[in-house]
């Protein structure tokens, strides 16, 4: 008895569990999409009769040993990341940009119907495909379903979901089987959206029946006005004000990059929130904003023009609540920060678009 428990025990571990076939798991994918009202041969017509999952995807996220780097400290991560988004060199290519007639024009157009400075979208160019060279050369549903096959839970699902999303973009005929390219993340195009992003926001700039963010940047360009203009984008807003602090803040309120944050509690399945010792279990921080009259009472200098109903960020870049040194942020840069959670990608972004509109 106790060997046939053991066994049973063995036979449910997860150790010897087999993992389901890759094309176990792509038939699984053309049901799904079968049930939706897709055609199921599409499974067949993108990844062929004898499917594999990318080596290099699975290799990428093979777990590593644990890496004996020496971590720079916030200072000088925030100083250097500045001077890489600010380099002389993307800051000349996108101001080139803005100076060619026929792109300024175009981006006149967009600005002017979303309601996007033209600045910001340079910038996210810039950053997210180094002006369209970087776009991503992997084969976008072979990594899509790698990642949803290879991982589990919560990624797994996201991924499937993804993958569910980009066969529906290629069957509405905007990008070819070849020109099916992104990044080995799963990111595609101009401006690196995720499936389920285009097809919430990709637009049709020329009207030629295709969202191309691939082949077409003024499409992209379009696009990334169009998602930014949803996540409530304010024109010509002002982002920040620096500021020193007149005390140190409380301990607690920040991330470790210098974001005001707020704790996510584990739950279980009612939704109750889980105690460990009796202390409440924090499963994750997330970035959070409060109204400016928070922050003015625990001695922050808000400015005057700032609404002290507005919920804004508290930055501290060095990352030490006892510096003195930071800024306020503004409903722009939580609208970066949404479209890349990063407070160095967000404050970078919008530095760029800062120097383009300095521009004569």
């Amino acid at each position: 008895m106790r060997t046939f428990i053991f066994l049973c025990i063995m036979a449910l571990s997860p150790v010897t569990l087999a993992r389901e076939t890759y094309q176990d798991f792509l038939k699984g994918v053309e049901r799904t999409i079968v049930a939706e009202g897709l055609d199921g041969n599409l499974v067949l017509e993108l990844f062929g009769e004898n499917p594999e999952p990318s080596g290099f995807i699975i290799d990428r996220y093979r777990p590593r040993p644990p890496c004996e780097c020496t971590v720079k400290p916030a200072p000088l991560k925030f100083a250097e990341n500045q001077r890489r988004y600010l380099s002389d060199t993307r800051i000349e290519t996108a101001k080139g940009w803005l100076r060619d007639p026929e792109t300024l024009a175009v981006l006149e157009k967009i600005e002017a119907e979303y309601h996007v400075d033209k600045e910001v979208i340079i910038a996210l160019w810039s950053i997210e495909s180094s002006f369209g060279k970087n776009k991503g050369g992997h084969y976008l549903p072979e990594v899509l379903a790698t990642l949803a096959w290879y991982h589990k839970e919560k990624r797994n699902a996201f991924f499937r979901k993804e993958l569910i999303n980009a066969i529906r973009i290629y069957a509405a005929g905007h990008i070819s089987k070849l020109d099916f390219v992104g990044s080995w993340a799963g990111a595609m195009g101009h401006v690196q959206f995720m499936p389920s992003t285009f097809l919430a926001y990709a637009v049709d700039y020329d009207g030629d029946g295709k969202a191309d963010i691939w082949n077409n940047k003024y499409d992209a360009f379009a696009s990334a006005a169009n998602y930014l203009s949803s996540l409530g984008w304010q024109k010509n807003a002002p982002w920040n004000d620096s500021m020193i602090l007149e005390k140190p803040i409380s301990k607690g309120i920040f991330y470790r990059t210098g974001l005001s944050k707020q704790r996510v509690f584990k739950r279980n399945s009612e939704g109750n929130v889980v105690y460990r010792n009796g202390s409440a279990v924090i499963k994750r921080y997330k970035p959070y904003r409060l109204p400016a009259r928070i922050f003015k009472k625990r001695g922050v200098p808000v400015p005057n023009h700032v609404n002290l109903d507005e919920y804004v960020y508290l930055y501290l870049p060095h990352g030490n609540e006892q510096d003195m040194e930071g800024y306020l942020l503004y409903r722009n840069f939580h609208v970066v920060l949404s479209w890349n959670l990063s407070s160095y990608f967000a404050f970078g972004i919008l530095s760029i678009m800062d120097e383009l509109k300095q521009m004569p």
